[in-house]
């Protein structure tokens, strides 16, 4: 979806929801966490304006979930796949994920 700008140019946003299905508290974080590819191979940053929901940052019990934005500087006239990417920078683990979106 289209984000709301905030002066900072032309962003896209998708909302996501993390459960945590793990017996421990994990961290989020919606800021470092993701990242998304623009169909032209370029790699994005998250933005920090762009919706009234951002998702934010903190701390997931066990069986929890939180849904929020997550929003990228990004030419919003560009149609194609972007591939929106899930890397915890805070974490030790190696996990990772990815998902296609279709503008």
């Amino acid at each position: 979806m289209d984000g709301e700008s905030f002066g900072t140019g032309a962003v896209l946003c998708t909302t996501v929801t993390i459960q945590n299905g793990t017996d421990d508290t994990v961290n989020f974080n919606g800021g470092f966490d993701w990242s998304m590819q623009d169909p032209n191979g370029a790699s994005r940053n998250t933005n920090f304006a762009g919706t009234g929901n951002f998702l934010g940052a903190g701390d997931l019990v066990a069986g929890g979930n939180v849904t929020g934005d997550v929003c990228f500087d990004a030419d919003t006239t560009v149609t194609g796949t972007y591939v929106v990417i899930y890397k915890p920078t805070f974490s030790f683990s190696s996990d990772r994920a990815a998902w296609l979106n279709n503008r």
